[in-house]
Parts: C-alpha cells; structure tokens; sequence
C-alpha cells in the first residue's frame, strides 16, 4: 500500500526455495519506508532449525536495524558464497546491528560459526567480532576474531582502513598460537596432503590503506606433508618463515624423506596481501626420494625412484602449477613403471601393451580439485633403476630390466604423454604369463636390446632379443620314417634330453611389434643329425617354427609337426605369444591326451581371445578377454557324446556379478542316441557366458528329445530305414546282375575274336 511518501507491506505466509532449500516466511511482518525512515517488525525467516530475523530499534534518536541468525547452515552458506568446492560443514549464530541507515553505516557484528569442517578436516570455531565505520571507512577487529581449537589459534586484532584517499594507518596484527598446519589442506586439495605441524609467530599489519605493509615471522614445528602428484611424504623438523607485503620466504630448510634421507627446500611464495599467490619453491638432493606412486595413484607412469636431484621446481599458482625434475639419477635401488594406454581406461586397446598390477588393487578416486599440474622429469638412468615395460594388459606380458640411457618425460594437464631418449638395456627378463592356465614363463633379454621413445606412446619401437631355456629331445620331432632309420650314434643322440633356446626377436612399434622366432641348440654335438638337419627344416618354415616354439613354451618338449594339423597360425601375423599359444594349444593337447589314453575320440578345445566393444547407442566401450575350455569325446559306438569345459570372460566393463572362474565342469554338453537305428536322441546342457550388452553372465540350461535322420530323396524318408534297406538290397542286385552281363558279352566276344 502507497501513501503519499511512503510505502506500507504486510507479508502473508509465503515460501520459497533457494538451492533447493525450502524457506518460510512468517505471516503478519510488517515493512513502512518513506525518505530516511524504515520500519520493520516481526519479519523472520525459517528453514527447519535454521532461523533469521530483523527488527528496527531507535538507538540514539537514529534508527538501526537488528539482523539474528540461529543455527544457520554453514554449508548452504558456503553454497552462496561461491566456497561449495571446500565442502563446508556448521552452524551459525550471532548478531548484526547497523546503524545509521541513511547516512554513514556503523556496522557492529558478533557472528560465530561452531563445529566448522572443511571436507573432511575438523577447524573448530571460528569468530567475527567488531564492527565498520562507514564514514571513516574503518574496520576494528576485536582479539576475539579469528579460528579456535582447543589451545590452538589464528587471531586476527587491529584497525584496517579502507579509505585509499586518506594517510590513515593501519595497524593490525594476525596471531598464530599452535595454529594446525592441517587447516589449510581444503585449499590444496589435490596439490598437496597429510599436512601436519604447527604455527607459532606473529604478522603484522602496518603502512597506509593505499600502501599497506606486512611484516612478521612464523616458526613451523614438526611439520609433514605429502605431494600428491608424486606420492612422496617429506617431514620438516623447524623452519622460520618470513612474511613481507609481496614474499613468504622459506629459507634453507631441510627436507628428510621417509628413509631419513636430507634435502634442502629453498624459495618462496610471492603474493599480493595474500591474493594472486605463486609458488616458487626448489629441492635439491644428493639422494632423495622423488618418486613413490602405485598404479592406483596414477595410470600414467608410476614406481618408487630415489634419486639424487640438481633440482626439483616447484611453480606457478595454485591452479596451474608446473613441476619440474632436473637431472634426476637413481642413487639407490628403484623400479620405474611406465604404463602404455589407449586412452579407454585401465585396459589399453593395443593387442600388445599391459601393466602388471604391484600390490592391493583398490578403487581409484578422483580428484577433487580442478588445478591444472604440468610435469616435466628429465632422467639419467643407470643400472639401480628397474625399468618396467608391461607388453599386455589382457596377459600381463612384462619386459623388466636394467640398463642405461637418458630419458626425458613431459606430462601435460591432460595427461597426453611425451617421452624421448634411448634406453639400451644391459641385462633383464621378458615375462610371459598365459592367463587362466596358471602358465609364466621367463625370457632372459640380451645385452644391447634398446626401447627407443619418439614423443607419443604410440610411437616407442623397440629392439628385443629375448632367449627361453628349455629341455627337449630331437627324436620327438620326427616322423615313424625317421625314427625306424636312426642308428648308433643319431638314435642315442636324439633320445637325450639337451639345452634348447627358444630365441624371439621384438621389433618395431611397441604397440604391436613383429615376432620372430628362432629354436637353436646349445651344444653342438648334434649337428650333422637326423635330429638336427629336421630341427633346420623347422625353422625355416615360420608355420611350423611357431608350432614348436608353442610346445616347448607348454610342455617343455617337442612335438611331430604333423600332430598340430589344423592349428591356424599364419606366418608374419603373430605379434603376441597369446596369438602364437591359442593357435596350437588346442592340438598339442589333444594330440598328448590320445597317446596317452590310446583313445583317439577324446578331443581338447582350449581357445583364448581378446575383443573389443564399443555401443554407439549408449557411448559404452569395453576391452575384453574370452578363454574356453572344453574336454569332449564320442563314446559307446558314437551313441554317446559328451563335452563338459567353461567360458571365462574378464576386462572391463566389469561387473560385481562377473565372477570370471574357471571351473572345468562348470558348463556342459550331452546328447544320446537312444537306439543305434534310431534318430532319436536326448540331450541336456548348461552354459554360463558372459554378455557384454547387459554386463553380467547368463547362465542358460535346458533338455530336450530330438529326432534326426538323413535321406537322400523323399521316398527314403516316407518309407522308413527298412524300406531304404531293401531299396539298396534291390540296387546292388541290380548292379550285380549288370556287372554279369557285362562280363558275359565281354567274354563272347573275346571268343569270336580268336
């Protein structure tokens, strides 16, 4: 309602939501404002415990306006405030009076916030007691002000003006009385963690409001914290730290890491009061750790490294920071692991390219913060360094080894990885690991094999020689012919076990490099053989060289090339001894199993393969791994045939319900005939496969009676198996009888002729 100059309102019971908050206002309030007057009574705001109200009061002959809050909810505030991201957690309550509304505001607060929490860091209470003059444009702080803990403290007292047109001075001052290191970890959360120490000092306030000065020192106690980015936790025992307007100086402090080895922290945070805070901090180290990150930490490079260190750089602000690692070269024994990533995932997309996993697999956590972090590590590694290069995600292929080269790492905010430099290794090993058949198998690599990096991943060659030891006698690989032909010296020799090296050369990308292979022996006493000159034959035909590689890679003996018929390895296509194994293993085995048994109808089935998914519709991708078991054979004249094995299906996506074990007996496949001159059959079954559309297994089972018969025309089929008998019965008669005839004329004319 409008009269004349001024303005009457009465509120009605009304309700609005602000972030999702429901708010009430109470009914009956009432508001009266006209030039240099206002009126309000009753007004009160609520929403569940919380609570605020406002009232006008003549103090003075001038009006003020008194604010209270009860138990207002820190985190919706912080919500409002922009400070969501720090996850703020409490309850506020106190009082605001200003007065002098229509002329120079005189505001006096008494606001305290208590059980504050920054995620998940308790702060305690924290207080805002004093009070601005508008006309001087002057804020007093009382000594009450600050954060409180127990008999811990940051108190912040004194007069600060805001009035740059004027030389008022400021004289104010910031306390710390074992102030917790820990409150400041909400704003360096992803940067840094695991702060600990305490802050006892003073930081002074002075100077005018249009060039304000600080000055002060602060002595850190005990202090611990741990870098994120690189997995190490450092402990510094005492450290003075002086403040100035533009500086927060650090010194010569020193560094101890976790195995008590020394570093010396040199630099200092530049800042504006406080705002626009960069980092400029160096650690230099004889032998240090820099390094201790598992693959759960960071999927892009990892391992533990103590180095000795020109320099360790630490720069920029907050959320745009730039590390960099000068010179670092290992000091102590150290493994480096250097994962290679298609980009979906944990599982890489290349057929030839994995990380073995080192210790408890936990579930990985995304960061909170939004910074930005750049690494730069510039390496010169020696032989205490372990490098590991995992070839196969799906079979855990590893090349590990010592050896020397300089290496250069850029690890941009995105983390698309650059890597340059030669690694020439001196001695290590390739481990070959054959999923679900508990199967490892270790390569000693030759001396002089390099890993060339070239920028991108996808970029890095390699050339690798790698030998595999085994034991195995010539007389396996030849034929009944050749076996019945040896004598003497070549029967004794291909009968004895001897030293065989299984030779594979890796080269090209190393994300699919070319195989090679070669079989030698290491005596030279068979050469000239039966034996030796058939081992020759093997190896220059790639077929069946990778036959044989596959044999003495599983069973550690040779086998008759002709008893891998149908195995489907092609020369030039193998790029992974998964690819090499999968292809023969199959009829190795069943080969093996039919000697032993003596029965030639038991068959093994054992497949493995790896497969990729990718639905448009749902924008899902998976990188999987399929093996299959199976144990089948025809029993009873073929009356009875029976196949009993299992899938496994493992990768991602994964599900809690995909189990993923192996059991040999788990899946099965029966069918009888119930008659041998009959067409009918039972037949029962159970599979359990994994499908990657609904990401979980599918167990399906079933029986059924089935009826099957061959014919050859329809006739055969109406008129039954007796009727076809004595149709065949007639045909033969009647083939008979002209084979006779024929005989007969052949032989009347045979007569004439003489």
């Amino acid at each position: 309602l409008a009269r004349k100059d001024s303005l009457f309102l009465t509120l009605l019971p009304s309700q609005f939501y602000l972030n999702q908050a429901r708010w009430d206002i109470a009914g009956g309030s009432k508001v009266v404002y006209s030039n240099k007057y206002l009126l309000v009574q009753g007004f009160s705001l609520s929403s569940g415990l919380q609570k605020i109200t406002a009232a006008t009061q003549l103090q003075n002959n001038d009006e003020s306006i008194l604010i209270s809050t009860e138990n207002l909810d820190l985190g919706q505030l912080g919500t409002w405030a922009g400070l969501a991201a720090y996850q703020p957690d409490g309850r506020v309550n106190g009082t605001i009076t200003i007065d002098k509304i229509f002329d120079d505001l005189f505001i006096n607060a008494n606001i305290r916030a208590t059980d504050v929490k920054l995620g998940a860091d308790t702060v305690g209470t924290i207080s805002l007691i004093g009070d601005y003059d508008g006309k001087k444009k002057l804020m007093r702080l009382d000594p009450q002000t600050g954060i409180f803990r127990g008999d811990a403290s940051v108190v912040a007292s004194g007069n600060i003006s805001f009035d740059t047109t004027t030389h008022q001075k400021l004289d104010g001052v910031i306390q710390f009385n074992n102030a917790p290191v820990v409150w400041a970890s909400p704003f360096l959360t992803g940067i840094m963690s695991r702060l600990s120490g305490t802050l006892n000092g003073s930081v002074a306030f002075n100077g005018a409001s249009y060039a304000p000065e600080m000055s002060g020192t602060v002595n850190l106690q005990n202090a611990g914290v741990h870098i994120d980015y690189t997995g190490c936790s450092y402990t510094i025992p005492s450290a003075v730290v002086n403040v100035t307007t533009r500086r927060i100086s650090f010194g010569n402090v020193k560094l101890f890491d976790a195995y008590k080895n020394t570093a010396t922290l040199t630099g200092h945070f530049s800042h504006n009061l406080f705002k626009n805070m960069h980092m400029h901090l160096t650690i230099a180290s004889q032998k240090f750790e820099a390094l201790n990150l598992t693959s759960n930490d960071n999927n892009v490079f990892y391992g533990h490294l103590i180095a000795g260190l020109d320099s360790f750089t630490i720069k920029g602000p907050f959320n745009d920071i730039k590390m960099e690692l000068n010179n670092a070269t290992p000091a102590a024994e150290s493994r480096i692991y250097i994962p290679i990533s298609s980009g979906s995932g944990d599982v890489s997309g290349y057929t030839y390219a994995s990380f073995k996993t080192i210790g408890t697999t936990q579930e990985k956590t995304a960061r909170k913060s939004k910074s930005k972090i750049s690494i730069n590590i510039d390496a010169n590694i020696n032989s205490l360094a372990e490098m590991h290069i995992v070839l196969d995600p799906t079979t855990g292929d590893e090349i590990s080894a010592k050896g020397t080269g300089r290496i250069i790492m850029d690890i941009p905010p995105n983390n698309d990885i650059r890597m340059n430099g030669l690694y020439t290794i001196d001695n290590g090993t390739y481990t070959y690991t054959y999923k679900k058949l508990f199967l490892q198998k270790r390569f000693n690599l030759q001396s002089g094999s390099t890993v060339s990096f070239n920028g991108p991943f996808g970029s890095t060659t390699v050339n690798v020689d790698a030998v595999y030891k085994a034991k195995a006698r010539l007389i396996d690989i030849l034929n009944e012919a050749d076996q019945a032909a040896l004598s003497g010296n070549d029967r004794t020799d291909a009968q004895t076990r001897q030293d065989v090296d299984v030779k594979v050369k890796m080269a090209g990308y190393l994300t699919k490099p070319d195989l090679t292979f070669d079989i030698g022996l290491e005596d030279s006493h068979s050469q000239g053989t039966v034996g030796y000159r058939r081992l020759m034959l093997i190896n220059s035909d790639p077929q069946q060289q990778v036959e044989e590689v596959s044999s003495l890679l599983l069973f550690g003996a040779f086998i008759q090339p002709d008893a891998i018929a149908g195995a489907t390895v092609q020369s030039g296509a193998i790029n992974s001894l998964s690819q090499a194994l999968s292809s023969t293993t199959s009829a190795t085995l069943t080969n093996m199993i039919n000697r032993v048994t003596g029965n030639k109808d038991l068959s093994v089935t054992l497949n493995y393969t790896n497969y990729n998914y990718n639905d448009p519709s749902s924008l899902n991708t998976g990188n999987r791994n399929l093996i299959y078991g199976g144990l089948g054979g025809n029993f009873f004249n073929n009356r009875l045939n029976v196949e009993v094995g299992s899938t496994s299906d493992w990768g991602k996506p994964t599900s809690a319900s995909n189990t993923s074990n192996f059991n040999i007996t788990g899946d099965f496949r029966i069918q009888y005939q119930l008659a041998k001159s009959s067409g009918v059959r039972l037949s029962a079954f159970r599979t359990s496969d994994y499908d990657v559309t609904l990401d979980r297994d599918i167990t399906r089972s079933g029986f059924g009676i089935g009826w099957r018969k061959s014919f050859d025309n329809f006739s055969e089929f109406f008129h039954g198996n007796k009727y076809a008998a004595k149709q065949n019965e007639e045909l033969l008669q009647k083939v008979k009888e002209e084979e006779k005839a024929s005989d007969s004329a052949a032989a009347k004319k045979q007569s004439g002729t003489n």
